[in-house]
């Protein structure tokens, strides 16, 4: 017995990675032939097997394997025997995978094969009949097939399957009840009638069930000849089907990632060395850390004071394997699962509904069961809530309403959830936990317990709704990690500067940095924030040359209270670096974080970026790398620590390009994915609150200069780059991705990834353009001809690509209105919103767009009709169709009713469209009042009238 690779899921290209695994199981082979396995699945005539030849063509990244084993001694005169091949089979698959059906269920060691099992397809499989007498109908199909068998069965096979007892007694008893957990596809015979329908099928609800019938005999029924037409249709349904098994998972997994991406756990620091071994004291002295994970409390709660290394702490014990060590098991694995609140990230990082997205992928991927019970109600929820093809709006109560469903899955395991920064959430923290708390504790006791450790400030309305569990003010922990901090980075800056020869220093002895260390720790009230902002300053007096008693000194001179220490910092900025540190902190207060690259790039003079041409050579790109190195060390100087430049996850690096890719591979790849940010949330409060960062002219100056940012980052792209399009369904495609880094980077931020490689710094230059607007004397029009200028090197149809770009995001999740001012700008500017692009105009766009929006939208936005009568001041016409065949008006009507007609706007768009020549059919206007009420429809046929004069000249009969 063994398992075969057919096929290893990693794609024509080889750089993908297997997300399914599809494994084929053979039936009868009483004969004993070598190749009975392979030839079950291969046209005997061809050659052909599809499992190797045709499947991956249509699964690039599913691993197909083939299992092969004895079939014949398998039925023997007790049902022993099958479960002992069963068993075999889930050893092999542990064994491949290390995450390995009814065997499974009866034996821990394969629990994981099962939970891992989300779909099962059977070609012609008998399981039942249409009596209630299981084991009489069942014995005698399997009778029936060995007779049919150009062999002459062995008496124990014949005497087993005469006997009705082989099967039936397995199927009875552990197989059927398991059932509803599973996607499930039944093939029944078109040609003869060996296994009926009724015995193919388990006659399950159509939502777990798919029954199809393929134009073959039982024999043929796994066999596709490339050249038989018959053949390739009942492929063409097998592979549909095995679509379907995979494609559903995938549509609920990924309408889950739009929210669930988290990437502040890459920007958490690593554990000092030394640091964090407190947690694991196991006695009554501890934190309770341990006595918590060893027992079967719900909850643990880590506070403490800002800045006091909660996040820190929670990524060590997230990525520690010691933490599952102390976990009562029960036998079962225990997962994991993390998110990290994160007020200074992305939109989404500070969403309650992106921690239960991540939640509830989480556990799709850990528990197939799960997996199966989530796909189902995610189709039944797209049904109910009429969304098309995309990305589902989820709501917090779709997303909370799944993870209730927890009590109705037979999943089995351990669950730790670490959730880091409940403070950082935005929302109601009461509501937050109103449901958290009770939903981890319905929980305990039951097959799938989730236990949770948690993170936040002390606020109250967090501390009353936590105060009955366990809990660990960290601050009160961390001398020893602060010590260890300090004396590495202090000694560690020592010992470089003596071994430098640049310029002499001045050589401290051990006392000193003995005497800083003890300070330090006595100042810093376990506050880690604290401390690293101190020593930062510490040892930018030991790179200027103090004397040990200047660093006394300058360690005097800091307050102990975090806000105090800030304005110490801020007022020991030299002048001469004032300026400088100002505008360097403006553009990470304007954009929370900011790449390296375009924190370079928007330092630079407008006069240069409107001066330079394009810098897409090798050799500029090498001499802009450098200049962001010294930039980095300019922001070190001028802010002294209160920002800070950080490497964070890559989107994509080099070695994930194709060879061919590689060519296009710039020295900026280096810096996609090093930001630079505020070292804390409390810093960032602090700068806020500073007089220089109030007046408006403070925050044109910051516009202006992401405007430069913006025509810098676009003259680094060659002409040909800048306007390259994404096709959406790359991530599946077979034709290799051809974005390189740098066009990668200016194609996407954290929300969205854009339609064309410029993208990014086109909208951004408009958005601060707009910002500038009410500046007389500004570079914004010198700036907007600049972008004109370079633009139409690419394209000189530019402005309506990105105003139908624009478009293609309207309505998306989240929903997102267009930027007014900026629809006009490209309009103004010569954009046609009835060219076409991409067969379709940039009114088509908005119509698709507007029906989108209004689907994902609860309650209708205000502002809902402006970008489409924008586009009409430009000369759009109405008289346009989506790919539905709607007309606007039946695309707006259908989201009307008599109380969202009276909303500002509506009537307006109503009213321009008849009198920019909207054509309506009478059968049109007659279902708009039927559907929306004869107010709206008498509204249409006034309007009609005051334009034409004579109503019925205006409707056409559709003729």
């Amino acid at each position: 017995m063994s398992i075969e690779v057919l096929y290893d899921g990693t794609g024509p290209e080889g750089n993908l990675n297997p997300t399914v695994d599809i494994v084929a199981v053979h039936g009868l082979n009483p004969t004993n032939k070598d190749d009975h396995a392979v030839a079950t699945w291969t046209d005997s005539k061809s050659g052909h097997l599809w499992l190797r030849d045709a499947l991956p063509h249509s699964q690039p990244s599913a691993r197909v394997l083939l299992y092969s084993y004895n079939s014949s001694p398998a039925f023997g005169n007790d049902k022993d025997r099958f479960i002992f091949q069963g068993n075999s089979l889930m050893e092999c698959l542990r064994l491949i995978r290390r995450k390995a059906l009814i065997n499974a269920q009866n034996n821990l060691k394969y629990k994981e094969i099962k939970e891992a099992t989300s779909g099962l397809m059977f070609f012609g499989t008998p399981h039942s009949g249409p009596t209630n007498d299981l084991k009489v109908k069942f014995g005698r199909v399997c009778v029936d097939i060995a007779q049919s068998m150009p062999w002459k069965a062995s008496n124990d096979i014949m005497e087993a399957l005469e006997k009705r007892s082989l099967f039936s007694d397995v199927l009875h008893e552990h197989w059927r009840h398991q059932l509803e957990q599973y996607q499930i596809i039944s093939f029944y015979e078109g040609i003869g009638n060996l296994v009926p329908r009724e015995s193919a099928v388990f006659g399950l609800d159509g939502r777990r069930e798919n029954q199809v019938k393929l134009d073959a005999a039982h024999r043929d029924m796994c066999r596709f000849n490339p050249s038989v037409k018959k053949d390739m249709d009942n492929y063409f349904l097998v592979e549909g089907n095995i679509d379907d098994l995979c494609s559903k998972f995938a549509e609920f997994i990924d309408s889950l990632r739009e929210y669930s991406y988290n990437p502040r756990l890459e920007k958490i620091s690593k554990k000092h060395q030394e640091s964090l071994q407190w947690i694991w004291k196991d006695d009554r002295d501890g934190p309770g850390f341990v006595q918590w994970l060893k027992s079967d409390v719900p909850i643990y709660w880590i506070t403490g004071l800002p800045g006091s290394g909660k996040s820190t702490l929670m990524k060590y014990l997230y990525e520690n394997p010691q933490t599952q060590s102390y976990i009562p098991t029960n036998g079962w694995e225990v997962t994991t699962i993390g998110y990290f609140f994160h007020e200074l990230g992305t939109n989404t990082e500070t969403g309650f509904k992106s921690l239960l997205s991540r939640i509830l992928e989480a556990l799709s991927a850990a528990f197939s069961t799960l997996a199966s019970l989530y796909t189902v109600y995610f189709a039944e929820l797209r049904k109910r809530l009429k969304s098309g093809p995309g990305k589902l709006p989820w709501h917090e109560c779709h997303l909370e309403k799944a993870l209730e469903l927890i009590t109705l899955s037979d999943a089995s395991g351990n669950v730790l959830l670490f959730v880091d920064g409940l403070d950082e959430c935005s929302g109601d923290h009461r509501k937050q936990l109103e449901f958290l708390v009770p939903w981890i504790r319905s929980t305990q006791g039951k097959s799938l317990t989730i236990r949770m450790c948690i993170s936040s400030r002390p606020l109250q309305e967090i501390g009353l709704r936590l105060s009955d569990f366990p809990s660990c003010r960290i601050h009160e922990w961390t001398a020893n990690d602060i010590s260890a901090f300090v004396r590495d980075k202090l000694g560690q800056t020592q010992r470089t500067l003596t071994l430098s020869d640049q310029k002499p220093h001045i050589h401290h002895n051990g006392e000193i940095i003995n005497y800083l260390t003890k300070e330090v720790i006595g100042k810093a009230q376990g506050v880690f924030l604290w401390v690293e902002l101190v020593v930062n300053n510490l040892i930018v007096g030991l790179e200027e040359g103090f004397s040990d008693t200047e660093l006394k000194d300058c360690l005097d001179s800091l307050p102990p209270e975090l806000e105090n220490l800030y304005a110490r910092i801020f007022e020991q900025i030299p002048k001469d670096y004032m300026h400088d540190a100002m505008i360097y902190f403006g553009l990470v207060l304007r954009c929370h974080s900011v790449g390296l690259l375009d924190f370079y790039l928007a330092t630079r003079d407008p006069k240069e970026a409107l001066a330079r041409e394009n810098q897409w050579s090798h050799e500029n790109h090498l001499t802009i790398k450098h200049a962001c190195a010294r930039v980095e060390a300019r922001i070190k100087s001028r802010c002294r620590g209160l920002l800070h430049v950080k490497q964070t996850e890559n989107h994509k690096t080099a070695s994930h390009y194709t060879p061919s890719e590689k060519q296009d591979v710039t020295p900026l790849a280096s810096l996609i994915g090093i930001n630079v940010e505020f070292l804390h949330l409390s810093v960032r409060d602090y700068i806020a609150s500073q007089p220089f960062a109030t007046p408006d002219s403070f925050w044109f100056k910051i516009s202006i200069s992401f405007m430069v940012s913006s025509i810098n980052l676009l003259k680094l792209l060659q002409p040909d780059q800048l306007f390259q399009f994404r096709p959406w369904d790359y991530s599946t495609s077979e034709t290799p991705y051809k974005f390189s880094p740098l066009m990668d980077y200016t194609g996407k931020n954290d929300e969205l990834e854009y339609r064309f490689s410029g993208f990014k710094p086109i909208e951004s230059l408009f958005i601060h353009a707009r910002l500038t607007d009410h500046f007389a004397e500004t570079y914004q029009r010198r700036l907007l001809a600049e972008l004109n200028q370079t633009c139409s090197l690419a394209n000189k149809n530019w402005h309506s690509l990105y105003l139908e770009s624009a478009l293609e995001n309207y309505g998306s999740i989240p929903v997102r209105i267009p930027d007014l001012v900026i629809l006009q700008l490209l309009l103004r500017r010569g954009a046609n919103p009835n060219e076409v692009f991409d067969r379709k105009t940039s009114w088509e766009y908005a119509l698709l767009a507007i029906n989108h929006l209004l689907d994902n939208c609860k309650k209708m936005p205000k502002n809902w009709t402006e970008p489409l009568m924008v586009l009409l001041e430009h000369g759009a016409i109405p008289n346009q169709y989506t790919d539905d065949g709607e007309s606007v008006l039946e695309v707006v009507s259908k989201h009307l009713d008599e109380d969202t007609w009276l909303l500002d706007g509506t009537k307006e768009l109503i009213r321009a469209l008849i009198h920019r020549g909207l054509r309506m059919k009478q059968e049109t206007l007659e279902w708009v009042g039927v559907d929306n009420g004869q107010q709206i429809k008498i509204f249409i046929e006034k309007t009609q009238e005051e334009k034409h004069g004579v109503y019925s000249g205006v409707i056409e009969t559709g003729l």
